[in-house]
């Protein structure tokens, strides 16, 4: 039979076993490892967010983790995924053979707790077991939030691969390319261990900057506990792969992402706007994806974000949707919950716009999010 117990603390062994064990033996992403949840606590973790993280156990063995935390106020407190924010894709782990019963168990669970108004589960792929098995609960409203596209490489080299693409995109990434390489010296790097990745995390820090001051928004990179964050990440994450672009010895473009069996998952990348021109983003992304198919790789997973420069490098239509799934379990307060995000949150939005706009304001909000 199974049971529940509640982890208030990350640092149990107990359960960093556990958790560590079923993730190995899975195909969950890398933001859904212990790794990665427990240094996104060790930052993030604030007065108004308590750990919750909700386990199914049986013969003193821990089959299933849903790494939850109940974030909020006197008035509306949610429960929601550790991560919230900064991971594209939220799991409940659990092991293979008995997902569907584990997340199941747990989903019954949590409808029955009275320390939280909300159920708010963010980032839920449409290809998880999650997502069909809450797709099917009429006891939640379900909300879509963003497309992930996906290039499949389909393809044993480059030059096969490229032909995939359009006429016009290849025309264009050529001449970028080739201009560029003409005018000086351009090197395309991965960053192989901690050390070269440390050293060019200033680089990469202020190259964000740079770029989201351009368009004229605020870059969390700005921020200092998320420059710590993802130090850390990479300092104790070795899937972690960093490429960059280099022309004349400045770096001009990265691309920071997972490196999980074949798949590159591209998580974030900015590009100097100096050479905008040039399209060094997507020059970075073509030489990042000739090395990929070099090394046996199938797949760039663009993670969040249905952009149209991630589109240009589709062969076909692959494309996963995250969705926000919410439970309201307190009359008045639940129902004030899910309302917000349902529709005054975007309402809110629409007439304040020019408001969110401003730097000083998008910072503001980026402090209090993170």
């Amino acid at each position: 039979m199974y049971s529940i117990k509640i982890y208030n603390n990350l640092e149990d062994d107990r359960l960093k076993k556990h958790w560590k064990e079923i993730y190995s033996k899975s195909n969950y992403y890398l933001q859904n490892s212990y790794d990665w949840i427990s240094i996104w606590w060790k930052h993030f973790r604030k007065k108004s967010r308590k750990l919750f993280i909700v386990t199914i156990e049986e013969n003193d063995a821990i089959l299933g983790i849903a790494p939850f935390m109940i974030e909020g106020n006197i008035l509306i407190k949610e429960l929601r995924f550790i991560g919230s924010g900064l991971t594209d894709f939220h799991e409940i782990l659990a092991l293979p053979e008995q997902e569907e019963n584990i997340l199941k168990y747990i989903l019954d669970f949590i409808r029955t707790e009275k320390k939280y108004s909300v159920i708010n589960l963010e980032q839920i792929s449409d290809n998880s077991e999650l997502f069909r098995i809450l797709d099917k609960d009429a006891l939640y409203t379900k909300r879509e939030m963003v497309k992930c596209p996906i290039a499949n490489f389909n393809a044993s080299t480059w030059d096969e691969y490229r032909m995939k693409l359009s006429g016009k995109f290849r025309r264009n990434w050529n001449w970028g390319f080739n201009k560029l390489s003409r005018e000086g010296d351009i090197k395309f790097v991965w960053l192989k261990d901690v050390v070269k990745k440390e050293d060019y995390l200033e680089k990469i820090f202020h190259l964000h900057s740079k770029r989201w001051k351009y368009k004229k928004r605020a870059s969390k990179f700005d921020q200092e506990v998320i420059q710590k964050f993802i130090t850390e990440l990479i300092s104790e994450i070795p899937e972690i792969g960093i490429c960059v672009l280099i022309y004349k010895e400045a770096m001009i473009s990265y691309w920071i992402g997972f490196l999980q069996k074949d798949v590159y998952y591209g998580w974030n990348t900015a590009f100097d706007p100096a050479f905008y021109k040039y399209s060094v983003g997507q020059i970075l992304t073509g030489l990042l994806i000739q090395s990929l198919i070099a090394n046996n790789f199938k797949k760039f997973n663009f993670m969040r974000g249905d952009e149209d420069y991630k589109r240009k490098w589709m062969t076909d239509e692959e494309t996963l949707t995250n969705y926000q799934f919410l439970c309201k379990l307190n009359p008045i307060k639940g129902f004030l919950g899910v309302k917000y995000y349902l529709e005054w949150k975007w309402l809110i939005k629409k007439y304040f716009k020019k408001i969110y706009e401003k730097p000083l304001v998008q910072k503001i909000l980026m402090k209090k999010k993170y």
